[in-house]
């Protein structure tokens, strides 16, 4: 089994570390709740590009808001994307569910392995898609 160095640390001493790393910080309860709710390790990615590599020291000016608007866009655009490849993910299942139904009659694709083989393959062209 695996040991490892560091030990682990409460939110507040995580929030005393960085400050202490010169991370300006106007809110610490807003910083807090989310080093608590989003995490220490998830919110790293976000400013390890505003430290200083040598010295771990972040870079003069550095606020804890910029860290939060980052982390709250890149939020935002992975949920916009999830939504855009959720629909994708619905028309092509409901294309290909569809093709089977009509090449294999109502539901009989679902019985039985003999609709499908090992090198089994759709081939469908899209003629045009409007998803709203």
């Amino acid at each position: 089994m695996a040991t490892f160095a560091k030990k682990a640390k409460a939110p507040q001493a995580l929030l005393d570390k960085l400050i202490a790393q010169n991370l300006v910080v106007p809110d610490s309860a807003l910083a807090l709740r989310y080093i608590t709710y989003v995490g220490h390790y998830r919110l790293k990615g976000y400013w390890f590009h505003l430290t200083d590599p040598a010295t771990k020291q972040f870079k003069p000016g550095t606020t804890f808001e910029v860290i939060k608007t980052r982390y709250e866009f890149d939020r935002e655009i992975r949920a916009l994307i999830l939504e855009a490849v959720e629909r994708l993910e619905v028309a092509v299942r409901n294309t290909i569910c569809n093709h089977l139904s009509l090449k294999h009659s109502h539901f009989q694709h679902f019985q039985g392995h003999s609709t499908f083989s090992s090198t089994f393959r759709v081939t469908f062209r899209v003629k045009s898609c409007k998803i709203i």
